[in-house]
């Protein structure tokens, strides 16, 4: 039996640590910003887009801090890349568009005649980007952007979760939840941030994890297990940018055995990204398979 809470995704998920969601998710996006033309924008980050294929061709980039080990990219690999959904929000008075995008190569996209969009990606996880755009006089322009800020959903189908947070008293983040799910559940949070004209992968971590569908009698007698951490934004030493709290509560599977697990991580801003400052406490045992799998 495994010593895992949640057991199907150790095979190939996390020594990467991206989650491969099981169902397919819909590619269409959501766009409903007015005044903000998307393929305009597309256009704009990566010189071009075909509005038949509802993509744009471009190549990973030379400057990806994004660690593709294990993944189905690597450094200037040709890719296909569409807009996936559009957030709104106002930052210091000023209106602001985020266009999410996700890329899988170019060698599985457009592989039938009558479909352009038709892509085989089955064990691929796509590359998530982000861009900022502020209205100016003249229209949009991008103040942030990144091409593969993380990697997310599964199967060639991007996750389908996104929200603007507030990281500071006047500063936004944004928001990624990706969902594995099969006999068990985990859920992982991506929070992205606007940094001197890039976005960063600024805190990635696992909110929850479960076995509850392949857990108790129907599973040669696999105990039960659930955990989670809960987020809170509190103040630290930086004006601009709130401190983060993450609590562990629940239980994990250890030797097949059920044990609690509480504690404790804090997080504070540098740099662009979130570092931990503080743990006290446990650590379950997918967060240390994942820390030896770096």
């Amino acid at each position: 039996m495994s010593r895992f809470c949640s057991t199907f995704l150790f095979a190939f998920a996390f020594a990467s640590f991206s989650l491969h969601a099981q169902s397919s998710a819909s590619r269409s996006g959501s766009f409903g910003v007015a005044g903000f033309d998307v393929p305009t924008a597309m256009h704009t980050l990566f010189g071009n887009f075909n509005p038949k294929a509802e993509s744009s061709s471009y190549d990973v980039p030379q400057t990806t801090v994004l660690d593709l080990k294990g993944s189905s990219f690597k450094i200037g690999d040709e890719i296909v890349i569409q807009p996936l959904s559009t957030l709104q929000t106002t930052e210091s008075g000023q209106r602001k568009v985020i266009l999410l995008t996700f890329a899988v190569p170019k060698e599985s996209f457009g592989r039938s005649s009558d479909d352009l969009k038709n892509f085989e990606c089955h064990a691929c996880t796509p590359l998530i980007g982000v861009a900022v755009f502020v209205r100016g006089e003249v229209g949009w322009k991008v103040e942030s952007s990144r091409t593969a800020v993380a990697r997310g959903g599964g199967f060639g189908d991007p996750p389908t979760e996104f929200r603007v947070i507030a990281i500071g008293p006047h500063t936004k983040g944004i928001e990624m939840i990706d969902r594995a799910s099969g006999g068990e559940t985990t859920l992982s949070r991506v929070i992205m941030v606007p940094w001197n004209g890039k976005v960063n992968l600024a805190l990635h971590y696992i909110a929850s994890d479960d076995n509850q569908g392949d857990c108790g009698a129907d599973a040669d007698g696999m105990p039960c297990c659930a955990n989670r951490r809960r987020l809170a934004f509190v103040q630290g030493a930086k004006r601009d940018y709130y401190d983060i709290l993450l609590r562990l509560s629940g239980t994990d599977m250890t030797d097949s055995q059920q044990k609690t697990v509480l504690g404790w991580e804090r997080f504070a801003f540098a740099d662009g990204y979130y570092t931990m400052v503080k743990r006290v406490g446990d650590r379950t045992t997918l967060e240390r398979f994942i820390a030896a799998s770096r």
